[in-house]
């Protein structure tokens, strides 16, 4: 029977995985438990592996709940839910026979974001978050010119950083490889202007040190400044931080870059993921036709 292990948090607790690993140390399930109305709450929230839990960004959830943000209990588990539920109740032999609804076929949604900067809004996006928030500022130029995701950004350590060669190193990144990134000048010439602690400190780090639980809140109430979702009703329209790294890609394929190059540089696992991009390259095929009727038109 899995142990079930506090932290430094009231009300967070996890189990650790018998022997799958996360960031070279044992995989943590967590949950929250916390009171309303007297009664006593418990909510599962889901493996560090897959949800990027830690146990500060799990505090974070369950002050939200507290603060009366999310107090009420969550809705009745889809199939999905249902389905994973089972499958750890098997591996964690808490379950004695196969997975019930091993066999339902789920419904595929198509969730993936569509929406990604122009030039011009991320020119605009950038200097109002200067003028609004400066620290805002120079996480979302880094994003915005590297492709970074955001927890990989608010992970990052001054020994991560090349500035001399315009590297950066992402370690632990999403598909468990280390993958490198390119500081263009503007995105140099910001980490050079800030203060460097000691090579272990973070980057982006807290006023007082710590790492940031997330930054799409303070994201979100610039996007309401600049009106980038005024009357978007489309959750895959929506701007949010991740927008920048969806915006980097994007330019990438405009400007005529091959999936290829566009993969390594997202630090894509597989094609697959980068083929959503593939539209927006420009269509060589048409263009070839064209040059061809140019020609015949021409001889």
């Amino acid at each position: 029977m899995a142990t079930w292990k506090k932290t430094d948090y009231p009300g967070v607790r996890y189990r650790e995985h018998p022997t799958r690993k996360h960031n070279r140390k044992p995989d943590r399930y967590y949950t929250i438990r916390y009171r309303l109305d007297s009664k006593l709450i418990e909510v599962p929230l889901g493996w560090a592996s897959e949800e990027a839990w830690t146990p500060s960004t799990v505090n974070a959830e369950l002050v939200d709940r507290k603060r009366g943000k999310r107090s009420t209990p969550k809705a009745e588990p889809t199939l999905q839910q249902a389905s994973s539920v089972f499958n750890f109740a098997v591996k964690m032999r808490l379950f004695n026979g196969s997975n019930p609804v091993r066999e339902v076929k789920f419904p595929k949604l198509n969730n993936r974001r569509l929406r990604f900067l122009s030039h011009q809004e991320g020119k605009q996006l950038l200097e109002t978050a200067a003028s609004y928030n400066g620290e805002l500022h120079d996480m979302c130029l880094i994003c915005l010119y590297t492709g970074m995701r955001a927890g990989e950004m608010i992970a990052l350590r001054w020994f991560d950083l090349d500035l001399k060669h315009g590297l950066i190193a992402i370690r632990d990144s999403k598909n468990g490889e280390t993958r490198q990134v390119f500081m263009v000048e503007n995105v140099r010439a910001m980490l050079r202007r800030r203060n460097k602690d000691t090579p272990g400190s973070l980057v982006f780090p807290t006023h007082d040190g710590k790492q940031r639980v997330r930054v799409s809140k303070m994201f979100l109430r610039l996007a309401e400044k600049l009106k980038l979702n005024k009357d978007v009703t489309d959750p895959r329209q929506k701007a949010c931080f991740h927008t920048l790294r969806h915006t980097f890609a994007s330019w990438l394929a405009l400007q005529g870059e091959t999936l290829l190059t566009i993969k390594e540089l997202m630090g894509h696992k597989t094609i697959t993921m980068t083929m959503r991009y593939a539209h927006l390259i420009p269509d060589q095929k048409r263009r070839a036709v064209e040059k061809l009727a140019f020609v015949a038109g021409n001889g």
